[in-house]
């Protein structure tokens, strides 16, 4: 009896010993500290990258780094001004100037410019109708073929193709950035890139402002897109997307631009002093919200579908609900007798989105 009771509790030490080692091992994996690597003028943040390990932070300093940056790592990439501005990553002319090609990266803080070659107009226009016409791919100041990245807080200016473009690259965050004065398109979402969320960021000065290319299920949401050619343009069959909450203002052309694009909700937007503020064909898009919403205007409470505020709208409000009584008529291309409904925003705005609390 002695014996058998020796052997057990041998037993019952062993599994207990397994189980502790077991623990401390997770728990010093769990709790691993990355590292920090820190990049000075005259030095490589690519060769940073390749000293880092995933998880690892690379803090680079003010100044100039002329080289292309592929980040195949899990990283956090973060610029800090030292005294001279947002660290410069500039490509040269020569291709992207920084690639995200794994998932989950923090890219933040940079100034990105003069990516790729190229100077020539995407969007054709004849008389009162609009062609857009997009490579298949291009070089960018940042381009993403991965999914789950945070790029945040980046200056991308004056690239000769595109600011940001996400190629099959899905539930990306691109938030506060300033993308601007690029030859073709500010930021660009192209071959299924879905789920993506483009927010509070800066486009002026480009060809296009944001272009969703063969990409659905994506919001736009609190942008500024000014001085573009085009502010918005959704094209390719891109569907399911949401675009709430933007100001599109004095754009050269266009405001909003859709073609062959349908089931995309447009709704709480400022369309301010567009050439043309609205423009579709061959789409058929909600021009307002799809279920009503409870709002406060001037002082009162309201519960009604949603619409946008569009700077030529001519129409009344009688019953000063902040919504027009008549249609705003979207301009289209088409010739062909179809619903007009397609092309309508039901319930436009008396005043810009910001006049309108939601309850």
């Amino acid at each position: 009896m002695r014996i058998e009771k020796r052997v057990n509790f041998g037993k019952r030490k062993a599994v207990l010993f397994v189980a502790i080692f077991a623990v401390l091992v997770f728990l010093s994996i769990g709790t691993g500290s990355a590292a920090t690597h820190y990049v000075h003028p005259g030095e490589s943040i690519q060769d940073a990258i390749a000293a880092a390990n995933s998880s690892d932070s690379i803090v680079v300093h003010s100044g100039t780094y002329y080289e292309t940056v592929n980040v195949s790592k899990q990283l956090v990439l973060r610029g800090v001004d030292t005294g001279e501005g947002k660290p410069i990553v500039d490509a040269g002319g020569d291709g992207s100037a920084i690639i995200l090609c794994t998932d989950g990266i923090v890219l933040e803080g940079f100034e990105v410019t003069n990516a790729g070659t190229g100077n020539r107009s995407l969007i054709s226009q004849n008389g009162s109708s609009a062609r857009v016409t997009l490579p298949d791919s291009a070089e960018a100041g940042i381009k993403v073929i991965s999914n789950g990245n945070n790029i945040r807080d980046n200056d991308v200016i004056s690239n000769n193709w595109y600011g940001i473009e996400l190629h099959e690259s899905c539930n990306n965050s691109i938030e506060d950035n300033n993308v601007s004065n690029n030859n073709w398109y500010g930021i660009r979402l192209a071959a299924n890139s879905s789920n993506n969320t483009i927010s509070n960021c800066t486009a002026s000065n480009n060809e296009g402002g944001i272009v969703l290319f063969d990409s659905n299920s994506n919001t736009l949401t609190g942008n500024v897109e000014s001085n573009n050619h085009a502010g918005i343009i959704i094209t390719a069959n891109s569907s399911d997307n949401v675009i709430a909450g933007n100001t599109v203002i004095s754009n050269l052309w266009y405001g909003i631009l859709l073609r062959e694009s349908s089931n995309n909700i447009i709704t709480g937007n400022n369309f301010i002093s567009n050439t043309t503020n609205a423009n579709s064909a061959n789409s058929a898009n909600f021009w307002n919200s799809t279920e009503p919403l409870t709002y406060q205007y001037n002082n009162t409470t309201f519960t009604n579908y949603i619409g946008n505020f569009w700077s030529d709208y001519k129409g009344l409000d009688a019953d000063g609900d902040g919504l027009g009584d008549t249609h705003y008529v979207i301009d289209s291309d088409e010739d062909e007798d179809e619903d007009e409904d397609e092309d309508e925003d039901h319930h436009p705005l008396m005043s810009r989105f910001e006049n309108y609390s939601f309850i």
